[in-house]
């Protein structure tokens, strides 16, 4: 792994930041930072910190800043804001448009995250559509892998996990601090790093990018056999992604498995460009013998959420398995786009249980949410199917409509997953597994 190490006098702590170029035409890159110097005296900050009055809580615990924090109502004129459970409670949309305003008015400004891990994951999708909107796009972000295809990325769990992040823009740049030094030392080094950056073009280059182990795979083609497409570009994929199956003495039962592979296409009519996407879903499940039986798979649960209910303008368009059902095979078409003279794209997916055995099927879906659930399960199953890998495919499309709020990359879904194994006589055991996913006309950020 490539570098660039600079040593930041100020604080006591091990911190990691990433600042990239300000616009397309400056090159982007890396730099990490690790500190281990000590601090005395007064917490020095460069500029004045704003709180918003759902947050103004922190303000005891900023006291030790050379500059006093000053709490508002609105941060359109703050350069530098720290916010925690309070401002983050509010809706992403509302987030996203304080966000997208801030940044129209040109001029860098930091925001600092304190706390609130569960609460990032709207909090980023926000900062991404606020981007979008004011036609700018995040270089690169903290990342642990990606696929051989570089279409996908995983970005690295310690901005979900760490006491403290700031995101910035102009430069573009995110900040890590895994340090449980006070707050006010965390918020005066990501606001005077960011200080200190502004203006500055990075001098580290692109391989500077953390890698981690390759995304497990079954190749990065497009051809699927079980799914037909036609007028769709396949942008990248999420898995296998697992979670095993253990009984009520911690006995090994089997294992989920899960992949999610994502194809794009665009219609522009006189409203503007709608961007549809389509989020093809493969879910295993896979049963042993254990000393307390033979288990095979039984339920399937696989969710997507396109998430309309938060942001009006992901709108959920097409769907399968659609009803219920019973069959060995389940078979159904997706329309993907369209426009005046009809669909732009299509796509069919077929899969079924051979040797005899059925597969039901019922659909949950809420559609005004934007939310798709199959709940699927084998009709007629026993000790005779374990050790076999049992899969299936529910799809879904959904599309940005640019007149609605929000409709504006990146399409930011969920997913989640569970499956249960049982034997005839006494039951079984389930686990489940979930993941967030950005997605672009070319990319795939997976959270």
């Amino acid at each position: 792994m490539n570098v660039m190490s600079r040593l930041n006098k100020r604080l006591a702590q091990s911190l990691l930041t990433i600042f990239l170029g300000v616009t397309a035409s400056i090159s982007t890159g890396l730099v990490l930072n690790t500190s281990h110097a000590t601090m005395t005296g007064p917490v020095v900050i460069n500029s004045t910190v704003c709180l918003p009055q759902e947050d103004s809580n922190l303000a005891a615990s900023l006291s030790s800043l050379s500059i006093n924090p000053v709490i508002t109502s609105s941060f359109q004129s703050c350069n530098a804001v720290v916010v925690s459970r309070g401002y983050l409670s509010h809706k992403p949309l509302d987030i996203m448009n304080s966000l997208a305003a801030r940044m129209s008015s040109g001029g860098g400004f930091v925001v600092v995250l304190s706390g609130a891990n569960d609460q990032r994951q709207n909090f980023l999708g926000a900062w991404m559509k606020a981007l979008t909107i004011n036609h700018a796009k995040m270089p690169v972000m903290p990342i642990i892998s990606f696929s051989s295809d570089k279409k996908s990325f995983t970005i690295d769990t310690r901005m979900f996990t760490a006491p403290l992040i700031a995101f910035s823009f102009k430069p573009f740049g995110v900040s890590i601090s895994e340090s449980a030094l006070d707050l006010a030392s965390n918020v005066a080094w990501a606001v005077n790093n960011f200080e200190s950056e502004a203006g500055v073009t990075s001098t580290a280059s692109i391989s500077s990018i953390r890698e981690g182990a390759e995304a497990q795979s079954q190749g990065s083609s497009n051809q699927i056999s079980s799914l037909t497409e036609n007028g769709m570009s396949f942008i990248g994929y999420i898995g296998w992604r697992t979670s095993d199956i253990h009984g009520w003495f911690g006995e090994y039962e089997g294992t989920q498995s899960v992949k999610v592979e994502y194809y794009y296409t665009s219609a522009t009519t006189g409203n503007g460009k709608y961007e549809f996407f389509l989020a093809h879903i493969w879910h295993s499940a896979y049963g042993v013998c254990a000393w307390t039986g033979c288990y095979s798979p039984n339920t399937w649960d696989s969710v997507t959420d396109w998430k309309t209910s938060t942001y009006a303008g992901q709108v959920l368009h097409d769907w399968g398995p659609k009803n219920s059902g019973t069959n060995a095979q389940v078979t159904f078409g997706l329309t993907v786009g369209a426009d005046a003279t009809g669909p732009q794209a299509s796509a069919s997916i077929t899969y079924g249980v051979p040797g005899g055995l059925q597969i039901d099927w019922a659909d949950q879906t809420v559609p005004q949410n934007g939310y798709v659930k199959a709940h699927e399960n084998m009709h007629t199953h026993g000790p005779d199917n374990h050790d076999t890998t049992y899969t299936v495919e529910p799809t879904s499309t959904g599309f940005l409509d640019p007149t609605l709020p929000a409709g504006v990359e990146p399409m930011i879904v969920s997913h989640s997953f569970s499956v249960t194994v049982d034997i005839d006589c006494c039951g079984g055991s389930g686990t489940s597994l979930s993941f967030n996913a950005w997605l672009y006309s070319n990319s795939v950020q997976a959270a």
